[in-house]
C-alpha cells in the first residue's frame, strides 16, 4: 500500500503541487487515498472514500519486548 502512495505523491509532485485540497478513492483507491491522507497528512487535506470502508490502520505493537509478553500471557 506505501508504493501506491509513493506513486500518488510522485504524480502530485509531478503535476508541479506541494500540497492539494482532498485525495477521492472509489472501491480500491479507497483504501490508497486513506493511506495517503494517513501517511501524508501534510501534502493532502481531506479525504473521501467511495464504496469500501476503510479499518484504519493496524495496531501499533508497544511494549513487546520479553517481559512484557510474559506477564501479558500471566495475566490473560
Amino acid at each position: 500500500m506505501l508504493n501506491l502512495v509513493r506513486d500518488v505523491m510522485s504524480l502530485v509532485s509531478a503535476l508541479g503541487y506541494r500540497s492539494v485540497d482532498g485525495v477521492f478513492g472509489h472501491d480500491a483507491g479507497s483504501h490508497v487515498a486513506a493511506w495517503c491522507s494517513l501517511v501524508r497528512a501534510d501534502v493532502f487535506r481531506c479525504v473521501a472514500m467511495m464504496s469500501a470502508p476503510f479499518a484504519g490502520p493496524p495496531p501499533l505493537p508497544f511494549n513487546t519486548n520479553s517481559v512484557t509478553r510474559f506477564f501479558a500471557a500471566v495475566v490473560y
